[in-house]
């Protein structure tokens, strides 16, 4: 694990700072960066994640994934990062998570969307809007079939 106590202090602590680019939004890692686009951070020739750092400064150590809610893995705000098992982080950052709408064209949000897990464990969205009303037109066809 990541000694945060040690990294972010003293010469460290200001070499690290010097790297981070604090916007309104994001704070965006200025040094370097791995082939994904995650900051990387050296100190006695261990590479740390910054992102990683700047998460265990602020919420303390975790053995999760972090998340970038913003979607920018430049990113090393705290606020936009989110501890996550490895499945989660997964089905997040597949291209289907981004989707905004389901193909009818109801936005996806906390109320409208809903979670099916399959029986190994997949996870996969739907849209309840969808669902309500594909019930409802299986109700009305049995009514006129008399089942």
């Amino acid at each position: 694990m990541i000694d945060v106590a040690t990294i972010l202090e003293g010469k460290h602590g200001e070499r690290f700072w010097g790297k981070v680019l604090k916007t309104n939004a994001c704070w965006v890692w200025i040094g370097s960066i791995d082939s994904y686009g995650y900051g990387q951070f050296s100190r006695y020739g261990k590479l740390h994640l910054a992102h990683r750092i700047t998460y265990f400064h602020r919420y303390g150590e975790t053995s999760k994934e972090l998340d970038h809610l913003c979607r920018n893995p430049g990113c090393v705000n705290p606020e936009h990062l989110e501890a996550v098992t490895h499945a989660e982080n997964m089905l997040r950052s597949s291209t289907t998570s981004r989707r905004t709408h389901c193909f009818r064209g109801h936005a996806f949000t906390p109320i409208s969307t809903g979670l099916y897990v399959h029986p190994g464990g997949k996870k996969v969205r739907y849209c309840r809007i969808c669902k309500v009303a594909g019930a409802k037109l299986l109700r009305d066809r049995k009514k006129v079939i008399g089942t």
